[in-house]
């Protein structure tokens, strides 16, 4: 929930304001869809392994990793391409 919160803040200082509404309804189908697959694949690791702690680890250790990875990747600086103002409200 912490990241989904961070992540429509982000999206909300990068993104201009004609473009919002359209970039969060895309965002929020492509995690809400994603959710329930997730949830399945954790039931049936779980009901594979019978071992619970085993999968959480799995799945913190990709978090990290995930994280990891956009932090070397521009998107984990996008502080330095946004203008003191917000973005650009430039048409492109």
């Amino acid at each position: 929930m912490l990241f989904t919160i961070n992540a429509y803040s982000l999206t909300q200082t990068a993104v201009p304001n004609q473009l919002l509404g359209r970039v969060i309804t895309v965002t929020r189908v492509l995690t809400w869809s994603t959710a329930s697959l997730g949830a399945l694949l954790g039931g049936l690791a779980i009901e594979h392994t019978n071992n619970v702690a085993l999968v959480y680890a799995v799945i913190g250790l990709l978090i990290f990793g995930i994280t990891l990875t956009f932090f070397l990747t521009p998107l984990g600086h996008t502080g330095k391409y946004l203008t003191k103002n917000g973005p650009s409200q430039s048409q492109t």
